[in-house]
């Protein structure tokens, strides 16, 4: 008797480590996935008020009453944003995104550094 409450304590116990373990991990899974999430949707947008013609051309019809802003000073603010959004990007632990969300994690990191490499080559 003795033996099988000191099995079924120990039981309780692995199990219990391991929900916390798993619940934890969601948890973490689930902030890193929520942040993947709504920093693309912010560079959508970004993107598309940045290139109206382009925003247009897929339906986006918010910023049809202005031009692309094509001027140095707007292609250096530009190059600003696109590295503090590798910044952002960065700091998102990609180990605990979903297979699905790594490939497309990879992705938009590769854009932004060409975006950024580009940058010297004017």
């Amino acid at each position: 008797m003795r033996q099988k409450v000191r099995f079924l304590a120990c039981a309780f116990m692995i199990a219990f480590v391991l929900s916390s373990h798993l619940q934890a991990q969601e948890r973490q899974v689930n902030e890193a996935t929520k942040s993947l999430h709504e920093l693309f949707a912010s560079e959508w947008d970004y993107q598309m008020q940045e290139h109206p013609g382009w925003a247009s051309r897929v339906g986006d019809r918010r910023w049809n009453d202005r031009w692309g802003d094509r001027s140095l000073e707007g292609i250096d603010k530009r190059h600003r944003h696109n590295i503090e959004v590798l910044a952002k990007l960065r700091s998102i632990d990609r180990g605990a995104l979903t297979p699905g969300d790594q490939l497309n994690y990879d992705l938009f990191l590769k854009d932004y550094q060409e975006w950024i490499e580009g940058y010297d080559y004017r």
